[in-house]
């Protein structure tokens, strides 16, 4: 092993195990657009039937969009409530009570606002 100016050592592997000081960002953050979501207790009973079943068939539930965070924003202190969610950016601040974000590609749009925002989205 040998040590070398950090900015050298593309290509090459760490002699020893690299641990970050802090975590970075330091706080949840989205890897997708979409909507971090809130399930109520069927919807989560339902998609554990699901998964451990192995079925196949579409389930689509409906949410209201009450909020957004964009990346850059500060962490978003919203009471997320069962079957709500927020619109939600690449790099943005999960929301602390939404169980997951469901990328944008698996929504639609069922209803929007006077400035063309979403209010209500069906996930399927």
């Amino acid at each position: 092993s040998e040590e070398i100016y950090f900015l050298n050592a593309l290509n090459r592997v760490s002699a020893r195990k690299v641990v970050a000081q802090d975590p970075l960002p330091p706080f949840r953050a989205s890897v997708k657009d979409g909507f971090a979501i809130k399930l109520t207790q069927n919807q989560k009973e339902t998609l554990n039937e699901k998964l451990l079943q192995n079925k196949t068939e579409n389930t689509s539930f409906i949410f209201d969009v009450i909020g957004f965070s964009n990346a850059g924003d500060e962490i978003i202190n919203i009471d997320l409530k069962e079957g709500q969610c927020v619109k939600i950016n690449t790099g943005a601040p999960v929301p602390h009570k939404a169980d997951c974000v469901i990328q944008i590609e698996d929504t639609i749009s069922l209803e929007k606002d006077v400035n063309g925002l979403d209010k209500k989205i069906e996930i399927v």
